[in-house]
């Protein structure tokens, strides 16, 4: 119920084709017009607005708007805060993730503990929402067919990632070629870095499935086919939560084509 309500107050907000949304992990859109948000900016903060002015090209403001927006009123509808405008999306620089300030009527600071991961491409926003434990990563790159992926995986992966086409132990939504699997593996090191809050570097070389392994980790892949635009993404999302719960979300991402 929760989530219709969400998802039914964004459609009535702006102009946005929502592809996916699940409950309580992740959401997946397409921003189509951000039109309204840009005219009513009312509803950023202050120093929102200045990190909103810094950014210069116009697809990263509205990925900005977007994103800022639907935190914004998840919070809202998860809390019943009735105010936009006193909620502020802050980055938390010691563990890597994005979480939101309550500025209270009686002047006092909350903030909420449910921390967001983002990852943007293309035109596609994916948000990765976690209430408990502030591990979750998540990442989406648009396929690139004139990426020469070879050559870059076999500068900076494992030795064994380009040899081995897919690996058992996932469960592979869409992801069938050689170009798939490296953005597969590249999605997966970005999840997983943002997860760990580790830098992207450390994990280029690692063997990254062994490596989620040894973390603890549950994570996940599949390929996104955004038909009407002829653009394909690849998604991933690590998290320490039940497998099952990862695979509900992420297949309805692959059957909501």
């Amino acid at each position: 119920m929760l989530l219709m309500k969400f998802i039914n107050l964004l459609s009535n907000s702006c102009t946005l084709e929502t592809i996916i949304a699940n409950t309580q992990q992740v959401v997946l859109c397409r921003v189509i017009n951000d039109t309204l948000l840009l005219q009513h900016q009312d509803w950023l903060t202050e120093n929102e607005l200045k990190v909103l002015d810094a950014r210069k090209a116009e697809l990263a403001k509205s990925h900005f708007r977007m994103s800022r927006f639907l935190i914004k009123t998840f919070i809202m509808n998860q809390y019943h805060v009735l105010d936009l405008k006193c909620l502020e999306v802050f980055f938390n620089s010691e563990q890597n993730v994005l979480q939101v300030k309550w500025h209270r009527k009686d002047s006092k600071v909350h903030v909420f503990t449910d921390v967001f991961s983002l990852s943007h491409s293309g035109k596609m926003l994916m948000l990765g929402i976690n209430h408990c434990q502030p591990v979750i990563g998540v990442d989406i790159e648009k396929i690139n067919s004139k990426r020469d992926v070879q050559k870059i995986s076999t500068s900076f992966f494992h030795e064994h990632e380009w040899s081995l086409a897919l690996n058992d132990s996932f469960n592979n939504h869409g992801i069938k070629t050689k170009e798939d699997v490296f953005y597969q593996k590249w999605t997966l090191k970005e999840a997983v870095a943002k997860a760990l809050n580790k830098p992207l570097s450390e994990l280029l070389s690692k063997d990254i499935i062994k490596f989620i392994n040894i973390h603890n980790l549950k994570a996940y892949s599949c390929k996104f086919v955004c038909k009407d635009a002829n653009e394909s993404y690849i998604l991933s999302v690590a998290i320490k939560e039940p497998q099952d719960t990862i695979e509900q979300q992420v297949t309805l991402s692959y059957l909501a084509k």
